[in-house]
């Protein structure tokens, strides 16, 4: 569960075609952006006088429409790097070339080997916290 809005509720949502950002808008009258897997705010837009009713993002993915209590609709940019997001790029990719496939089997098998090996030691990860990061205007 999310801590959308500190003054009401989240009236408006809408994903991104890739999945990795969201935007809401509410009775607070700030359209957010949120990155989906952490759940932390990356964006947000200050200009509505009253709650938002209605939240869209374009076909292109490049803006988004949000429409206000009093009529109002604003039209916001979409910020680069999320534009940029795409969800496959974490995924490995397929490659037709026999001979490139084998040595990718062969190295992770040799990596696997290793790792037996060394069962008790592992590397530390890094972990970044979003959270402490500035929100940066739409």
């Amino acid at each position: 569960m999310l801590d959308g809005s500190e003054e009401g509720e989240i009236n408006a949502l809408a994903i991104t075609k890739e999945g990795e950002h969201f935007v809401s808008g509410g009775e607070d009258k700030i359209v957010k952006l949120w990155e989906y897997d952490q759940g932390v705010i990356k964006y947000q837009g200050v200009g509505h006088s009253g709650s938002i009713t209605k939240i869209a993002i374009a076909p292109d993915q490049k803006t988004i429409i949000s429409v206000g209590v009093d009529g109002s609709v604003f039209i916001w940019k979409m910020p680069e790097e999320i534009v940029a997001a795409r969800a496959d790029n974490e995924m490995p990719t397929m490659t037709k070339n026999r001979t490139e496939l084998l040595a990718r089997e062969q190295a992770a098998e040799q990596t696997q080997a290793q790792g037996q090996q060394t069962a008790g030691a592992r590397p530390a990860k890094s972990v970044s916290n979003a959270s402490q990061k500035g929100r940066k205007q739409l």
